[in-house]
């Protein structure tokens, strides 16, 4: 359940089922418990987004996780979400998430969000990858939830300030991260050599070396795709540009916005597939 960043693993068969453990001698109601990477709400509502905002930072500090919308609390009661809440859930502007996340927590909170049903009844995943620049730090007070300068992290079943001994891991494992960063590009650039080499700003898409600067628009960035080391070949590899010369600005042209798309899924069991075989469906 660690280490999943795309759909295909954070939301897939195996992802879903170990969410959606369904009791053997309640049916309504799933084994699973909250822990480090899962977090049960019963209802979904934008008024809590401090509240959501929060454990999605506490998860982004820890090893990711997930937050569910539309099972209940002691016991895990599936409930589902209700005509309002699921309207309210599929209609999600992620552009508001995504400006909300931003503008309390630094540095940015990677998001997706699903819809699962079982039995006729929707539940909604909102799931956070695990940061790759800890610690995410809250820069801005909403409520009485989050304290600009707070960081939270993700304990077993609960989301609070970090203690001592955690916060201490990630500055170090910050620390031996940034090392080798630093030795591998400066293997390429003695490869390169010092003349020869530019620096590509990933944040603001400006190149800079000693024979020129040039910058990539913002709404660009997202579509750029890297050739693999020693990988040319056409079937393999991706096309390759060459720019030469001047390159012009084209100003007014419509800005690309990346959106996320909500996918659904059904569960079923294996009652389900019985109960078909019998009737050939």
């Amino acid at each position: 359940m660690k280490g999943m960043s795309n759909w295909e693993g954070s939301f897939s068969l195996s992802a879903l089922n170990e969410i959606f453990k369904i009791s053997p001698k309640r049916p309504d109601c799933v084994n699973s418990r909250e822990s480090s990477w899962l977090e049960f709400k019963q209802s979904f509502g934008w008024g809590n987004a401090a509240k959501y905002a929060k454990t999605c930072a506490a998860f982004a500090n820890a090893k990711g996780g997930y937050i569910v919308f539309g099972i209940k609390n002691r016991p895990h009661k599936l409930v589902g979400l209700n005509k309002n809440q699921l309207t309210s859930f599929a209609q999600i502007d992620p552009e508001k998430i995504s400006t909300f996340f931003s503008e309390h927590f630094a540095p940015e909170i990677h998001w997706d969000i699903h819809l699962h049903e079982i039995d006729d009844k929707s539940f909604g995943i909102l799931h956070v990858e695990e940061s790759r620049s800890k610690p995410v730090i809250c820069c801005k007070n909403a409520s009485s939830e989050i304290k600009e300068g707070d960081i939270y992290y993700r304990y077993r079943g609960k989301t609070t300030r970090i203690k001592h001994p955690e916060l201490v891991l990630i500055l170090d494992e910050q620390r031996k991260r940034e090392q080798k960063l630093w030795l591998r590009h400066l293997s390429q650039i003695s490869k390169v050599g010092v003349q020869d080499a530019g620096i590509f700003n990933l944040r603001n898409g400006k190149i800079t070396g000693a024979k020129g600067t040039f910058i990539i628009d913002e709404s660009l960035l997202s579509q750029l795709a890297f050739i693999n080391e020693g990988e040319f070949a056409e079937v393999e590899g991706k096309p390759t540009l060459k720019l030469v010369g001047e390159v012009q600005s084209l100003a007014g042209n419509p800005t690309i916005v990346a959106g996320k798309q909500i996918i659904k899924t059904r569960g079923i069991r294996v009652s389900d597939i019985v109960i078909g075989f019998l009737e050939k469906k």
